[in-house]
């Protein structure tokens, strides 16, 4: 299933969030194309491919959601539940992204 939204957040936040070993970091949608969402040994992985070049995966916290709303209304997913999401614009523009 597709869901195209707008004004897309993970829990507020247009930013990933995730660790890397012991450190954390955060990545802002602006520099994010996609991210590949799969679960791993209990853990869940989010592979960010970056808009120079590039790709990152972080570890998440499973427990954070996506919010956006879509023209039927609000949408919310825990990011656990999602397999891809596109950022197709800057996330202060009103058609940003959208959780797959």
């Amino acid at each position: 299933i597709i869901t195209e939204c707008t004004g897309v957040t993970i829990d507020g936040n247009t930013f990933l969030e995730g660790k890397r070993g012991q450190g954390t970091y955060t990545i802002g949608f602006e520099k994010i194309k996609s991210i590949v969402f799969r679960m791993n040994n209990g853990e869940l992985l989010g592979t960010a491919r970056l808009t120079g070049s590039g790709e990152t995966t972080l570890v998440l916290d499973k427990n954070k959601k996506a919010y956006g709303r879509t023209k039927f209304g609000s949408f919310q997913i825990r990011i656990a539940n999602l397999k891809k999401m596109t950022i197709t614009s800057a996330p202060n523009q009103e058609n940003n992204s959208g959780p797959k």
